[in-house]
This record gives structure tokens, sequence and C-alpha cells, in this order.
């Protein structure tokens, strides 16, 4: 067996279940988790652009990704927009005390990256608070965390195992050439099943079409999420947004995928399957 394959391996077997279990029942535990991986996440992006040459303002990041995570665990984004207007207009006069060609270019990077790591990902709280508020039953929303959890880490893993098998025909190579179709299409019906089963196991209040509705978002935008990463680390030219976690690479490495899932799942559960 591969040896880096080994520690991907080792570091799941450590640390799915201690996530898996406090999104469930540690909601305290699960939120110093989540914590950490989205100030992780703004470092490892924040190294990736400064690979690229761009000069990106870490300070808001850190600053406005903090307050963007405290109003959606505490508040459910009830302040959300309020702190976007504050991030904007604290950040317009840098293109008159900045002496930079680039500024503008480095604010819309600084923006995206608070954008798609601090608002996406915190996602989760609303979901599960939301799920919890309909009295669905006990750990109701917890579960469902867990659900888009679990479908999200055996997409990555059906679709490394099938493409290594049976992978012939690549799938955005440009963006990740070790990628293949057949790689591809086993994540999606990995992310399938392992929903559906989730629902038969241990989520009986969950629908069968709820339970494919999200192993097919976590299907199609997990693997969306891992090429938006991608894309950035070739730009980047760098293998891995960091060595933090043996066997998988960064921080970003290892979540990139549920970045796009959680705010798709939300809109599903809230508008379509709860509604």
């Amino acid at each position: 067996m591969e040896k880096n394959l080994i520690y991907r391996i080792s570091v799941g077997a450590i640390f799915g279940p201690l996530i898996f279990f406090s999104a469930i029942y540690w909601e305290k535990v699960f939120f110093v988790i989540i914590f950490l991986i989205l100030i992780l996440s703004l470092k490892e992006f924040f190294y990736l652009l400064s690979h690229m040459n761009i000069r990106a303002h870490p300070v808001y990041g850190y600053f406005f990704g903090m307050l963007i995570f405290a109003d959606m665990f505490f508040l459910g984004g009830k302040y959300l927009l309020l702190i976007f207007l504050f991030f904007l207009f604290s950040i317009l006069p840098l293109p008159l005390i900045k002496k930079s060609e680039n500024i503008f270019n480095e604010i819309s990077w600084t923006f995206f990256g608070i954008l798609y790591l601090s608002v996406f990902l915190p996602t989760l709280f609303i979901i599960s608070s939301y799920v919890d508020s309909l009295d669905l039953e006990p750990l109701a929303g917890g579960k469902i965390i867990s659900v888009i959890l679990i479908s999200t880490w055996l997409l990555d893993t059906f679709a490394y195992f099938i493409g290594k098998r049976f992978g012939k025909h690549g799938f955005f190579t440009s963006i990740s050439p070790k990628k293949t179709l057949e790689g591809a299409v086993g994540g999606f019906l990995g992310a399938v099943i392992t929903s559906v089963a989730a629902k038969f196991i241990y989520v009986g209040f969950l629908s069968i079409w709820g339970a494919v509705g999200i192993g097919v978002i976590v299907g199609i935008f997990g693997q969306l999420g891992d090429l938006v990463e991608s894309a950035v680390k070739r730009k980047a030219k760098v293998k891995d947004a960091s060595t933090l976690i043996p066997g998988h690479g960064g921080v970003l490495d290892r979540f990139d995928s549920l970045f796009l899932v959680s705010p798709v799942c939300y809109l599903f559960i809230k508008y379509l399957l709860f509604n």
C-alpha cells in the first residue's frame, strides 16, 4: 500500500469520527473545529495568493472572516449584509492611499476569499439550527450535517479509488491532470449511495428524495468545489495548499469539496425539502 494512502487512511480514521460525532452531539466542539478550519483555510488561501504574486489583505480577511463566522453561528447570519457593507466602506479608501497598480485585483481576491471561505462553510450552522427548529426529532440538525459530511468524504474516497482502478478518460485535466471521468462518476454515485444509506441507518426523518437530493448536490458541487481549489493552486503553481495534514495536504485540500456543498444544501433543505 502506498505510504501516502496509509497517511490518508490514518488521518481519516482519527479525525473523521471526531468531526462526525461532534456535528451530532457536541455543538461546542464542532464550533471550534469549523472555526479552526476557517482560520487555517484563510491562511492557506493567502499563501496561495502570495504564490500568484497577489498582495492580498489578510488583516481584512481574518477580521471580517471571524466577524461573519460569529454572526453565522450565534445570530444565523442576521447581520451578514451589514458586515459586507462595513467591509466595502472600510476597504474603499485603499485605492486612494496605496500606490499599487493591482489594488483592485488585490481587493477582489480578498473579497472572494472572505465570501468563499467565511460565508459558505459556516452555512452548516444555519442548516443545523433551521432543521432543529422544525422539531423533527432530537439531534435532527446535527444528523443532517453529518449526512452532508460523510457524503462529501466518501465522494472523495469513491472518486479516488474508482478513478485509480478504472480511470481512462480525462476530466478537466487542464485544471487537475489526474482527474478522470470514471472517477467523477464513481464519486457522484458514492455520494448518493452514502446519503441514502445514512437515511436508512440513522436519519429516519429524512425522505428518500431528500437523501437523494443531498447526495446529488454533494456529488456535483463537491467536485466543483474541488476543481475551484485546483484551479487556484494551478494558478499559484503549487501542489498543495500546505503540508499540515499528512497524506492530504492542507486544510483547503481536505475540505475544498465542502465549501460549495454547504450553501447549496442549505437552499435545498430550506426551500425544497422542508418548505
